[in-house]
């Protein structure tokens, strides 16, 4: 069922100049006796670690696995990414794809099968004393520019670097994009692994920042659909609930995409289930057909009908 959603998505997908591979885990907690429900220290409370992947350009969620509460952030994840691509180029041979990921999937078992299986890849890194180390005089740059006056007030200056680096569990030196900040409440500094060399320091920690845009994503899943509301006892009936989050995901994102191309504008999930989903209505059985009253002083009408025209069959949607 989980390879279903997957394939569902490719083949209604539009073929990418490029696809993007966000991949995030988020945290499901329980408060019962859930079989293989943990304790897990990162998230102080007792549940389950959820590993989802999203289609980076449209926000489609691809993945929706259950996995136990003690298992790391990138656990499974070669498994997953090995379906994946293998998925992907039955359709669309030619196609790059790049994984993008927090620095919990940073792990040499993922740089080596995506460098195996020609996938580029653009990874948070933490940071060390050696990482630190190479990049100080980036961070001095920063520094420098701040305290010039240079920068407008309340905002912090920026500078981005790249070397090479090979952490004590790497077999080989990888390149390293490091950003500094410089501002009012002193200095930031972020690093990232990447196999891609076609793009600048700057570039490649920009395209890495929209991996955010999937905080938004999730958020929809857990907050408007519930998505981590896994409260049955054993595990097989927690991963198939999370499958129904995922498809109520699905149908609400393509809702959501009927709404924008009416209004311009772009609507959260739980906005959309607000305002035209939990409507009270009176159904009424007749003969041959069911009859839907809706109530007149919905504030909201005018753009159901809009939405409902948009979405019904042609006999429907004239009736």
């Amino acid at each position: 069922m989980e390879m279903t959603l997957f394939e569902e998505w490719r083949d209604h997908r539009r073929t990418p100049m490029r696809l993007v591979l966000d991949a995030d885990s988020t945290w499901g907690e329980t408060h019962g006796s859930q079989q293989l429900t943990f304790f897990n220290a990162h998230y102080d409370s007792y549940g389950y670690h959820p590993i989802l992947v999203f289609d980076g350009d449209t926000g489609d969620l691809i993945v929706a696995h259950l996995r136990p509460g003690n298992v790391g952030a990138s656990e499974g994840i070669v498994a997953w990414l090995e379906g994946l691509v293998e998925g992907i180029r039955a359709k669309w041979p030619d196609v790059p794809i790049l994984f993008r990921a927090d620095g919990g999937f940073a792990t040499p078992a993922v740089y080596k099968w995506c460098e195996a299986n020609g996938v580029d890849f653009l990874i948070g890194l933490g940071t060390n004393k050696r990482l630190a180390v190479q990049s100080a005089a980036n961070l001095e740059i920063a520094k420098g520019q701040f305290l010039s006056g240079k920068v407008p007030a309340g905002e912090q200056a920026k500078a981005f670097t790249e070397f090479r680096y090979k952490a004590g569990t790497w077999k080989r030196r990888r390149r390293v994009i490091a950003k500094a900040e410089y501002g009012p409440l002193g200095s930031n500094q972020r690093y990232v692994v990447t196999s891609l060399a076609d793009r600048t320091p700057r570039q490649i920690y920009t395209l890495y920042g929209w991996r955010g845009e999937s905080e938004n994503w999730i958020k929809n899943l857990k907050n408007a659909l519930a998505g981590d509301r896994l409260s049955c006892e054993d595990f097989l009936p927690n991963a198939f609930r999370l499958l129904l989050h995922a498809v109520a995901y699905r149908l609400c994102q393509v809702l959501g995409k009927v709404v924008e191309r009416l209004t311009g504008d772009r609507r959260q999930f739980d906005t959309l289930r607000l305002r035209l989903i939990k409507i009270a209505a009176l159904l009424v059985e007749q003969g041959r057909r069911v009859v839907m009253h809706l109530p007149r002083a919905c504030p909201y009408q005018e753009l159901w009908w809009r939405t409902w025209t948009a979405l019904a069959p042609p006999a429907a949607s004239g009736a």
